[in-house]
């Protein structure tokens, strides 16, 4: 909430609610993964270390309802 906003609109990070499943699920990866690192993509990484696909795509899921 600190950085997309309580409502994920959107604040010091980007706005995820809303967004493509897919394409938020493809970021999630690819943050948690290292291979995305430009932008703010290195903040995020702490946050997703840990995180499952399963978990990503529940996220993801969530996200896009909002």
């Amino acid at each position: 909430a600190g950085c997309h906003g309580p409502t994920a609109m959107g604040s010091v990070g980007p706005r995820l609610a809303g967004q493509q499943e897919k394409y938020l699920v493809e970021q999630f990866q690819l943050i948690r993964d290292g291979k995305r690192t430009s932008g703010k993509a290195g903040m995020m990484k702490g946050a997703v270390a840990a995180v499952t696909d399963d978990e990503i795509k529940a996220i993801a899921g969530y996200l896009k309802g909002l």
